[in-house]
């Protein structure tokens, strides 16, 4: 369901001169958000693409929701750059950043 990153500095664009299209539906809980960054990923930037759908987000940036204890450290998707992008017609949120995730930059 979707496209799930967890390599840290990925960077996904468009080539030059094109526009690529990510899409998922909006109407499959399958397809929860087109891009998700799990909640371990150092870096990374989506650019100049269109994410369209999902049936909840469009780009969801995780965290660890279940904390296993009280002196852990909750750690989320950091360092995410989002530029020169189109995300829409998601079923809920285009962009949804969670408790956790840190330093995230949409221009």
């Amino acid at each position: 369901g979707g496209l799930n990153i967890d390599i840290d500095n990925l960077a996904i664009r468009s080539y030059p001169g094109e526009w690529g299209v990510i899409e998922a539906p909006v109407d499959d809980p399958q397809f929860g958000s087109v891009v998700r960054y799990l909640n371990d990923v150092e870096g990374g930037r989506l650019e100049n693409v269109e994410i369209v759908g999902g049936y909840w987000y469009g780009v969801k940036l995780e965290d660890w929701w279940d904390n296993p204890g009280p002196d852990a450290v909750r750690r989320g998707a950091s360092q995410i750059t989002i530029v020169g992008c189109k995300i829409h017609d998601a079923g809920w949120d285009a962009v949804k950043i969670v408790p956790g995730a840190d330093d995230i930059t949409i221009e």
